[in-house]
C-alpha cells in the first residue's frame, strides 16, 4: 500500500489563489473525520502555496480529500495531479468552481 504521494497544483486562468489557511478550521474538520492527522493541513497549505507537496497519505485518500478541498473554494480553477509510490497511484484533476470538471486514476492492478 502506497503512503507516500506527491501532489502537483496548477492554477488555471486569471482567478485568485485561493489562501488554504483562511478555512483550516473547515480543512481540519474534514481531516479529523477521515481519521487523517491534522499535519495534512500544513502539506495542503505548502501544496497550494509552492505548487507542489508530498504528503504521506495514500494517492486515493488524497483525491477525495481535494476534492472535499476544492468545494470550500467556489472561485478558484485549477488542476491537481497526485503521484503514489506504485506507477498506477497516479491521477489527474481539474476543478473550477467548486466541481469536480475532470478526474482520471488512479489505475488499480487488478
Amino acid at each position: 500500500m502506497s503512503e507516500h504521494t506527491t501532489l502537483h497544483i496548477q492554477f488555471i486562468g486569471d482567478n485568485d489563489i485561493p489562501d488554504i489557511s483562511d478555512k483550516s478550521d473547515e480543512i481540519t474538520k474534514i481531516l479529523s473525520a477521515d481519521g487523517i492527522h491534522k499535519d495534512v493541513l500544513q502539506d495542503l497549505i505548502a501544496a497550494f502555496s509552492n505548487n507542489e507537496a508530498v504528503f504521506n497519505v495514500h494517492s486515493v485518500y488524497l483525491i477525495s480529500l481535494i476534492e472535499s478541498v476544492a468545494t470550500l473554494f467556489p472561485s478558484a480553477w485549477f488542476e491537481a495531479r497526485g503521484l503514489g509510490e506504485e506507477f498506477r497511484f497516479t491521477w489527474v484533476a481539474e476543478f473550477k468552481e467548486g466541481n469536480k470538471v475532470f478526474i482520471q486514476g488512479p489505475w488499480d492492478y487488478e
